[in-house]
């Protein structure tokens, strides 16, 4: 599964706290939207050399991706954000119609009262092992449940602890719950979360997270964000 996330950064403060009601709450984009696939960007993308190589034709490619809409929002006075989200259902000679074990939660909120000031969650779970779709389930619906838990419990904190914290929580709740099978299944869980102009990057496992980046000449370099 890919996310897709254009913004500007700068003026960082990886201190920032966050006090009683000025929690992000607001708007969820749960699981998936099907929507038509867009020909020519699939045409861009799976390229005849490409889907020569595969086991599938492009018909059977087309019904194994599953997208977003692409949204536009505002992330303050002077900054915006264009997200989408794609998901492609992995192929199982052996097991031809296993679930996709991908999972994503877009949070878009604000803190109440302070409208110049927003903050957004991207999170992208890649499941893994027989009950590995059931993990990154588990971890979509839970983050922000937990977060939300630990700001009740303590609103100072900070937000590298807060993510920390999360992950860790969702972890231990996950390998307590017995209707997951979780001893030989799991879920990688990578996370970036904007506040104003800066980017607080979680990760666990071997997912990462990427930035894109343009120089004053106008090139595009990438950054890694997760490790």
């Amino acid at each position: 599964m890919g996310s897709s996330v254009s913004t500007t950064a700068k003026d960082t403060n990886p201190n920032l706290i966050l006090v009683g009601d000025q929690r992000p709450r607001g708007k969820r984009s749960g699981e998936i939207n099907m929507h038509s696939p867009d020909p020519a960007l699939f045409d861009q993308t799976f390229t005849a050399d490409i889907i020569a190589s595969c086991f599938l034709h492009a018909d059977e490619i087309q019904e194994r991706l599953t997208r977003s809409p692409a949204r536009h929002i505002l992330m303050g006075e002077y900054r915006s954000c264009t997200y989408a989200a794609l998901m492609f259902r992995g192929l199982y000679p052996d097991q031809m119609g296993k679930p996709c074990q991908d999972s994503y939660v877009i949070n878009e909120a604000l803190f109440p009262g302070r409208d110049e000031y927003t903050a957004h969650w991207f999170m992208i779970f890649d499941g893994h092992g027989p009950d590995g779709h059931e993990c990154a389930w588990y971890c979509r619906d839970n983050m922000e449940h937990v977060a939300d838990q630990i700001l009740e419990r303590e609103p100072r904190i900070s937000i590298p602890d807060l993510l920390v914290q999360t992950n860790e929580t969702v972890d231990r709740n996950l390998h307590r719950n017995f209707h997951i099978p979780s001893d030989d299944s799991g879920s990688t869980a990578v996370s970036v979360l904007a506040i104003e102009s800066t980017l607080y990057c979680s990760n666990v496992g071997d997912s990462r997270c990427i930035l894109g980046v343009r120089n004053p000449a106008g090139k595009v370099g990438v950054a890694v964000l997760g490790r």
